[in-house]
């Protein structure tokens, strides 16, 4: 699986660089939750 998030760099701008990993974890974390919760698909 891909994901993107769109306009990344204006958002770490936005966050900030020590936030960034934090929200790319909640990311990460969200969508394999998403994909045991679907059974994948």
């Amino acid at each position: 699986m891909f994901t993107d998030i769109v306009r990344s760099t204006n958002l770490i701008d936005a966050v900030g660089d020590e936030a960034w990993p934090r929200l790319l974890a909640w990311h990460d974390d969200t969508i394999r939750a998403l994909l045991r919760e679907h059974g994948g698909q």
